[in-house]
């Protein structure tokens, strides 16, 4: 026979039009025994496809075999052996299944049909003829039972599979076939079964399987592909040892794969990482864990990879023992700004054993390590902060503390050191019931802090820190109650362990109390940073009352924060948290107010030494009445900060307020609205800083328009000199301050102010000490009541003298062409004004004689027009006489002529006003 017409019989299988598919079972070797030298042995190397790629000439050869068909087949089937050198008298050829004789029906040079005796095992098949004898090194697969429904001859390929071995090639050219699967497993074990890429047509097409036990009765059926199905088979855990079958069915379907068995892998809670990965695209895979009751683990996955992309997620899905579903969690392979690095955690409801199912999408292989740890559990004591270690990825930590109904606690995680990937800490607080209260998060430098306020429920508290994306390392976890503040005690000293790190006060508050500031003092910060700390108040259900930021470059590191009117009863939370990356130390108090009542005129000391501490003074009020708040000899620690006074009506609404960073200030009130009780609260503007001096409700000294003139003098430094005078809308009044003179030499100026009755201001002109004087003029005052008039010296200094003048004008008639009319001037900053009856185009002059001017200077005589605009003027001084030209008249009517010596001065002089 030829070479080529030997080939030619060894691929019966193939069928016409799907030359891709054939039943040859494995690479042949022709071998021919006995043979002399002139023989020859001739091998041929197959590929998977079951084409000849190499054959190797040895030898002429005599006997020899090429292959055979079916591969496998139960006891009593027939098998067609093909070759050469055989005998065409069946009787001539003695065949061998493994060492047990067969019969021979059917026999030509090139082929032999044999049948398969019933004695016989899996093995090699031999022929011998005249002395020569061949066998082959693919074995003869028997078949002991044919699961129910299939025909042994529809099987047209066998595969024999062992967990962890070779893949085996599995191939279904014919219509309505089948693959059967040998696979020798153990007993109490998961294993799945792996397809390769599918060489299937349709591409789409669902493979059907089923899967018998060594009894061959059904375990399992289903279907598996590339679309509809994944290319796995996840077996149940077997019950016995023995051959299995997995009968494979594409139906009308043409397929060729690669097949592969695994023992799953077996994770041991805290034991070391189990790599996983996968041979084909779309694989799923299982891995197997034990755990008892209410065991709580972590699943921790890293390395997480995809091929051929670089980015995408997949799930595991953990099973209970008895096959349902008990949670599910997923993971971002790393790329696209993921780590590759996730985990989960799970309850164990029941002991037994546990799978886990991994699931990426389509077309991709995964790779990742895995390990189950236990949680790490503690017990948390108040305001001590514990150590939590997880050494371990996935790994959770579950911490206790035990409350009393009507305790007030905060949760903080600080101090967080990842190991290897820096991701967040988060953590949960978990009721006595298991539910969840509230929960954070915390990261380097950034703890996670939350405010549980009282806690009516009593029982036992937990605390649950999950680290993200499965990273692990440590941290520092208190359950925070902190010091117990109250008005009397020294402040609490406080400093923080980690950056970042908040620190914890507590007070008790009854509803509707009032007065109540917190102070901090001496604030400092190590790290780098501007940024300020923050000082929280929150109310006993954690709601917040008010914030404030805090500098250490305040003076005196200060900062304070004034408490509204509190509305509940109750403890109340008080925090401190610092910016990224600080630690802060310092020290903080609660104060209430100081109280005290004023007595009309009597001044009232003062001296807060308590920081952020505020005072609060009473007074009686009448409707109507014109008052006034001093602040005097103020002094501040440090120096020169802001101090704010408050004053507030009966109903407790803000009446007015200003505010002070010199010796003192007067607050003029507005004439009060109601009679009752009014309040004072003198308090440091900002930062809580100590102050001292001298509070006095000023109810000011009365003037009577050109009464007597006071010597406004005063007595504390920073201290208001105040006086009040009935004024009537649209009467004209005139001020002058002559003779000013301080305790001590000094070039400032004081001010003098006019208010109206409302508290405004009406007008104002600041005043040198002598020989100089000022003045100032209301031409006219707005509306009826009480006006104040305040003289403010500079903050250090004292009045010791000067001479104070309230006046109306002089006020006369000047007749042309008669009597003279005398401007007697001895108040300061009093004026004279002479009227007259002026015709348009009218020629007149003004003449004086003799004047006088007491304290030097000139005095302007100025004729003003009937609209009040300057006409003409000119000035004289002391012993003058003369005159002036008035221009033209520009118009008839009421001409003014005025007079007006300096502030400092008086004069006297004889008015004449002539025609010419």
């Amino acid at each position: 026979m030829s070479l080529v017409a030997s080939l030619s019989r060894i691929r019966p299988g193939v069928v016409a039009g799907a030359c891709r598919f054939f039943t040859v079972v494995a690479a042949l070797t022709l071998v021919a025994a006995n043979a002399s030298a002139a023989s020859s042995k001739v091998e041929l190397i197959y590929d998977a496809a079951g084409n000849v790629k190499q054959f190797k000439r040895q030898a002429a050869y005599g006997l020899a075999i090429t292959g055979f068909a079916p591969a496998q087949g139960p006891v009593g089937s027939t098998v067609t052996i093909y070759g050469a050198g055989f005998s065409a008298t069946a009787i001539n050829n003695t065949v061998m299944f493994n060492g047990v004789a067969a019969t021979v029906s059917a026999a030509d040079s090139g082929s032999l049909s044999v049948t398969v005796p019933s004695a016989a095992t899996s093995g090699p098949i031999s022929v011998s003829v005249g002395g020569l004898s061949a066998s082959t090194t693919a074995p003869f697969t028997i078949i002991t039972a044919v699961p129910p429904g299939y025909a042994p001859e529809d099987i047209i390929t066998t595969v024999r599979l062992s967990p962890g071995g070779a893949p085996g090639l599995v191939e279904v050219g014919q219509p309505m076939k089948h693959a059967a699967l040998l696979v020798d497993l153990l007993a109490d074990t998961f294993y799945t079964l792996q397809f390769g890429s599918l060489a299937n047509s349709p591409s789409d097409a669902s493979i059907q399987y089923k899967v018998f036990k060594p009894d061959l009765t059904l375990l399992m059926q289903g279907f598996f592909g590339m679309s509809a199905a994944r290319p796995t088979i996840h077996l149940p855990k077997t019950a016995t040892a023995g051959v299995y079958f997995v009968m494979v069915s594409p139906g009308t379907a043409e397929l060729s794969t690669m097949a592969s068995v695994m023992a799953d892998p077996i994770l041991v809670v805290d034991g070391t990482s189990v790599a996983v990965s996968t041979t084909g695209p779309w694989q799923s895979t299982r891995s197997v864990f034990a755990a008892s009751a209410n065991q709580r683990l972590g699943l921790g996955i890293s390395g997480f990879t995809i091929l051929p992309y670089s980015a995408g997620g997949t799930t595991w899905r953990v099973y209970k023992p008895d096959g349902t579903e008990l949670g599910i969690t997923s993971c971002n392979a790393a790329g696209g700004g993921y780590s590759g690095n996730c985990d989960g955690e799970f309850l164990a409801p029941v002991a037994g054993t546990y799978t886990m199912i991994e699931e990426t999408f389509f077309n991709v292989k995964p790779s990742f390590d895995m390990q189950l740890s236990n949680e790490v559990s503690g017990a948390l004591v108040a305001d001590v902060a514990s150590n939590v270690v997880l050494s371990r990825r996935g790994q959770d930590g579950r911490y206790t503390f035990n409350v009393s109904a009507g305790d007030s606690f905060a949760v903080e995680l600080s101090g967080v050191t990842p190991d290897q990937v820096t991701q967040a800490f988060n953590y949960s607080v978990l009721r006595p019931n298991g539910t969840q209260l509230t929960s954070s998060s915390a990261s380097v430098d950034a703890p996670g802090y939350v405010e549980l306020g009282t806690l009516s429920t009593a029982g036992t508290y937990t605390v649950v820190v999950d680290p993200a994306a499965g990273a692990y390392g440590s941290a520092h976890l208190s359950a925070r109650q902190g010091t117990v503040l109250d008005t009397t005690s020294a402040p609490t000293a406080f400093s923080t362990l980690d950056a970042g790190e908040n620190v914890r006060f507590r007070f008790t508050a009854t509803a509707g109390q009032t007065g109540l500031t917190i102070g901090v003092a001496q604030l400092a910060h190590v790290g780098a940073g501007s940024s300020p700390s923050y000082l929280y108040v929150d109310k006993p259900d954690g709601s917040s009352v008010t914030s404030v930021s805090c500098y250490p470059s305040n003076p005196g590191g200060r900062c304070k924060v004034n408490l509204p009117a509190l509305t509940v009863a109750g403890t109340y939370s008080v925090r401190l948290w610092p910016p990224t990356g600080i630690k802060i130390s310092g020290n903080i108090a609660l104060a209430t107010e100081q109280t005290g009542t004023l007595v009309s005129g009597t001044p009232a000391a003062i001296s807060v030494t308590r920081q952020g501490q505020n005072v609060r003074f009473s007074f009686a009020g009448t409707a109507g009445e014109s008052t006034a708040i001093e602040l005097a000899d103020l002094v501040t620690s440090p120096s020169g900060q802001s101090i704010t006074l408050q004053v507030y009506k009966p109903d407790g609404v803000l009446l007015t307020s200003t505010s002070t960073n010199t010796a003192g200030t007067l607050l003029n009130l507005p004439s009060l609205p109601v009679t009752g009780a009014y309040s004072l609260v003198v308090r440091d503007s900002q930062y809580g800083v100590g102050f001292s001096g001298r509070v006095t409700l000023d109810p000011g000294v009365a003037l009577a328009i050109d009464g007597t003139m006071p010597t406004p003098t005063t007595v504390y430094a920073g201290e208001t000199v105040r006086y009040t005078f009935a004024g009537t809308a649209g009467a004209r009044v005139e001020f002058g301050l002559s003779g000013l003179t301080y305790a001590s030499a000094s070039s400032s100026t004081t001010w003098i102010s006019v208010l109206k009755p409302d508290g405004s201001t009406q007008t104002s002109m600041s005043c040198s000490p002598a020989p100089s004087a000022c003045e100032v003029i209301v031409a006219s005052l707005p509306i009826t009541g009480t006006y104040v008039v305040t003289v403010a010296p500079p903050g250090t200094s004292l009045i010791t003298g000067g001479s104070l003048a309230l006046s109306t004008p002089h006020v006369a008639a000047l007749n042309i062409n008669g009597a003279s009319e005398t401007a007697n001037l001895a108040r300061p900053g009093q004026t004279a004004r002479f009227t007259f009856a002026g015709s348009a185009s009218q020629l007149l002059r003004l003449n004086w004689t003799s004047a006088t001017v007491v304290g030097g200077g000139s005095v302007l005589v100025s004729v003003l027009k009937p609209d009040g605009s300057t006409l003409t003027s000119v000035s004289y001084s002391n012993g003058a006489t003369g005159g002036i030209d008035v221009p033209s008249l520009p118009t008839t009517g009421t001409y003014t002529v005025v007079v007006d010596p300096p502030a400092a001065s008086t004069t006297s002089v004889p008015l004449t006003l002539v025609t010419r």
